[in-house]
């Protein structure tokens, strides 16, 4: 925020993934080899919210996003557009994961391993490995406004407000994802709807749900930079 404050010409360029595929891989990551518990519970509902947190976001002027899967399948196309914004000339070296001849991998994960430059293997994992089918028809709808602005969806806005309707009230019962990993717990005794994972995430999806419902987007999107496709 200090820096917004001193330089009010500033751009921000974000990143950008298929939001539902991206948060999933956000929240398996804070398990990975570890034996469940509910603290990792407890960590990967965080890391929920702050997904959804960050549609709304206080670094939106002049921020951009770019999708992942834009540069990674149409490097030819993006890299040359991308270099042209940042101002700077097209290069080989944009098409090279290393840098002084080091090379660099990205966070190593159990389901892709260690991945660098232009692999996809991040951005070809299935939908599903967390939510159940109705968490994602819950999550596929909170998370519209983005994935439209990002063609992530075809979804149309008429049936978007038909299925944030639909949803209403499914948000205030746990979800697939929380009733398996209630069963995991080796201790119970604590009934799910009490549990701090559960209470917080509810309270953010309530939260999201009536933004939505109230503006029909998040105020403080990131706004595409360009599409390749």
């Amino acid at each position: 925020l200090g820096f917004l404050n001193s330089y009010n010409n500033k751009s921000s360029l974000f990143v950008v993934r298929h939001p539902i595929q991206n948060v999933e891989s956000w929240m398996l990551g804070a398990q990975d080899s570890r034996e469940f518990s509910l603290e990792i519970w407890q960590i990967m509902v965080i890391r929920l919210s702050q997904f959804i947190s960050s549609f709304s976001s206080p670094f939106a002027k002049n921020s951009w996003g770019i999708r992942l899967e834009d540069i990674k399948t149409n490097p030819k196309v993006v890299m040359p557009k991308l270099a042209n914004w940042l101002g700077i000339e097209e290069h080989p070296s944009l098409y090279k994961s290393d840098f002084c001849g080091l090379k660099y991998w990205g966070p190593k994960s159990d389901a892709t391993g260690a991945i660098t430059g232009f692999d996809t293997s991040a951005i070809e994992r299935p939908l599903g490995r967390v939510f159940g089918n109705n968490d994602l028809k819950i999550i596929e709808t909170l998370f519209w406004p983005f994935a439209k602005e990002f063609n992530y969806t075809e979804m149309s806005e008429q049936e978007f407000k038909v299925q944030l309707d639909a949803i209403e009230s499914d948000i205030s019962e746990p979800l697939e994802f929380e009733e398996a990993f209630y069963q995991k717990l080796n201790d119970r005794t604590v009934p799910l709807r009490e549990l701090p994972p559960y209470r917080h995430l509810h309270s953010v999806l309530e939260s999201a749900w009536d933004s939505l419902a109230r503006d029909g987007s998040y105020k403080g999107m990131v706004k595409p930079l360009f599409l390749a496709n």
